[in-house]
């Protein structure tokens, strides 16, 4: 026993790998053929997909959505992992990754099990019922992956899962100048987590790196999300958890979750929290400027990607504050 977690190094995941049931034959077929159509090879690792179909199995679980389904491969993983009956409802935008899905789902053992539904993200997830599964997978474009968890917490049951990709942000979560453009919107959803009550969850050093979290009963005083929370209370710059890290934010108030909190930003699919653009755009008086020109008041309830809960949506900005809309989808991992 031990009181403090071993380093995991390179090796170590080797060994993992090494000793972990891999992909069969089917899978194996799939991926090569997913290569050759010119789909991205950003598929789960076997481990990782070894170590979710686990999960599903403790949770008991019947009923999974998935965001994100690329060329099948996570969704034919999970739907092994359920029950006759069970059943896997998988989202994807692009339609060549949709087509492509389709086609080796139809030839796979879990036939019956998985429904491609091809959209973005959030034109098919509020048509999905509360309480309607029993674990949600989250793997697509990682800025919406705020408005994703938003509906996966309603649509998840209480002690249900909810499981989210690349939280290492494709092993460049550390980096002080990071090459792909999403790396900065893992960070920001990073700290949303950190706040968000509604879950317990840890972040597992598998794949590239995979957040576990079990849906907690809450009460509705303790539903409020963790973004509302800060919207009616600002982190100030000198507060801000994502300054003073190895690829933090200097100055601090240029942190993502910050400026998101404060109306500077939105994540979307054209748009990656692009902090350092809207603060330059706004000048020195950004903060205070731009929480007026969004429309956010301290007791405002505000989603990802939509409007005010228990009021009327926000004013549409004026453009020269650089709020970007909203929305996104299950696109490209």
């Amino acid at each position: 026993m031990s009181e403090s977690s071993t380093l995991v190094t390179a090796a170590h995941f080797e060994y993992l790998a090494a000793r972990t049931r891999g992909d069969d034959a089917f899978l194996r077929s799939l991926k090569e053929a997913a290569r050759k159509a010119g789909l991205p090879p950003i598929s789960i690792a076997p481990e990782q997909a070894s170590f979710m179909q686990i999960l599903l199995r403790a949770a008991g679980a019947r009923e999974v959505v998935e965001v994100g389904t690329l060329g099948g491969y996570s969704a034919i993983a999970m739907a092994r992992a359920l029950p006759r009956g069970g059943r896997v409802r998988t989202i994807e935008a692009e339609k060549k990754h949709a087509d492509f899905a389709r086609a080796w789902i139809a030839k796979s053992d879990v036939f019956d099990r998985v429904l491609v539904h091809e959209g973005k993200g959030m034109d098919v997830l509020p048509g999905f019922a509360a309480d309607s599964a029993d674990a949600a997978f989250l793997d697509a474009d990682k800025a919406s992956y705020p408005a994703y968890l938003a509906e996966s917490l309603r649509i998840v049951r209480k002690g249900g899962l909810i499981l989210v990709d690349n939280a290492f942000a494709f092993g460049q979560l550390l980096a002080e100048r990071p090459s792909d453009r999403e790396v900065t919107a893992v960070r920001a959803f990073k700290a949303l987590m950190a706040h968000e009550t509604r879950l317990q969850s840890v972040i597992v050093p598998i794949g590239d790196g995979l957040w576990v979290g079990v849906k907690l009963e809450s009460s509705p005083a303790q539903a409020e999300s963790a973004l509302s929370r800060c919207i009616r209370s600002p982190p100030s710059a000198a507060g801000c958890e994502c300054s003073g890290t190895p690829g933090g934010y200097s100055p601090a108030d240029r942190c993502p979750l910050r400026l998101v909190c404060l109306g500077v930003v939105r994540p979307s699919r054209r748009s990656v929290f692009s902090c350092g653009d809207a603060r330059a755009r706004n000048g020195s008086r950004g903060a205070t400027r731009n929480r007026t020109a969004a429309g956010v008041t301290p007791a405002a309830g505000f989603v990802f990607g939509g409007g005010a809960r228990g009021g009327p949506p926000p004013p549409k900005p004026k453009k020269k504050f650089g709020w970007r809309g909203g929305g996104g989808g299950a696109g490209p991992r």
